[in-house]
């Protein structure tokens, strides 16, 4: 059982529509049954390809999200350190 989904979206998309006909279950909403859905649709597969194809791709994007987040890191410190070394050029002017 996958704990990320909930047990009215799981009924829902398992297409127990019994379940929830009454009015004393809460309906999911559309977007948390796609929510329910995506988190379990690597476990749905049935081809390995496929969920591995998906897991590189999430990884891939993760490193170029990572990458993003360095290289942005990396300009800050660049602009930091242009900034601290402006400031000790104008302090040896005046200490000289």
């Amino acid at each position: 059982m996958n704990y990320e989904v909930s047990s009215g979206a799981s009924q829902y998309l398992m297409d127990h529509t019994g379940y929830l006909s009454g009015m004393h279950y809460r309906r999911p909403t559309e977007e948390q049954i796609f929510k329910a859905y995506r988190a379990v649709s690597v476990e749905l597969m049935i081809s390995n390809e496929l969920r591995i194809g998906l897991q590189l791709k999430q990884k891939e994007d993760e490193i170029t999200k990572r990458e993003s987040q360095k290289d942005d890191r990396i300009k800050e410190l660049e602009s930091r350190a242009e900034r601290t070394e402006k400031l000790l050029m104008q302090l040896m002017k005046k200490l000289t």
